[in-house]
């Protein structure tokens, strides 16, 4: 995902941006410190609405509201590939999720179609970076 990404990023702004160099020993806990909770906070989040589903009679409302988590999930791993290449804190990226949702979760629910994910999810790295690049470089540059 990362290598498609990287092309993606070359082919349209002309080069890749740079990230920050540093040690190996600084970049291994760098990346712990803004991984972990980018893994844990989606099994979390399940994890919660798996447990309402079981102890509430809401369980059809948040099966339906489970699966959308996953698309936004889903949908965010791909967007989430240049600001994690280029070291963005945690906090950012997940600014970056939140502020824009709608497109996370319109993008994601692609991926929820049983067969057809597996072109989608193919392809969706490329169009990830496309968005993020439009969205956020040439929001800073303008």
């Amino acid at each position: 995902m990362d290598t498609m990404s990287r092309i993606t990023e070359q082919r349209v702004a002309g080069r890749e941006k740079e990230a920050k160099h540093m040690s190996w020993f600084k970049y291994f806990f760098y990346l712990l410190r803004q991984e972990v909770p980018r893994a844990v906070l989606p099994v979390m989040i399940t994890l919660i609405l798996m447990v309402l589903g079981w102890f509430t009679p809401l369980s059809p409302v948040t099966t339906i509201i489970s699966a959308l988590a996953a698309g936004i999930f889903l949908a965010w791993d791909n967007t989430d590939l240049i600001p994690a290449r280029r070291f963005e804190p945690f906090g950012g990226r997940f600014k970056f999720l939140v502020k824009n949702l709608g497109f996370h979760l319109g993008f994601g629910l692609w991926f929820l179609i049983p067969v057809l994910n597996i072109l989608f999810l193919s392809f969706a790295p490329v169009g990830a970076t496309l968005y993020y690049i439009e969205c956020i470089d040439v929001e800073t540059k303008g």
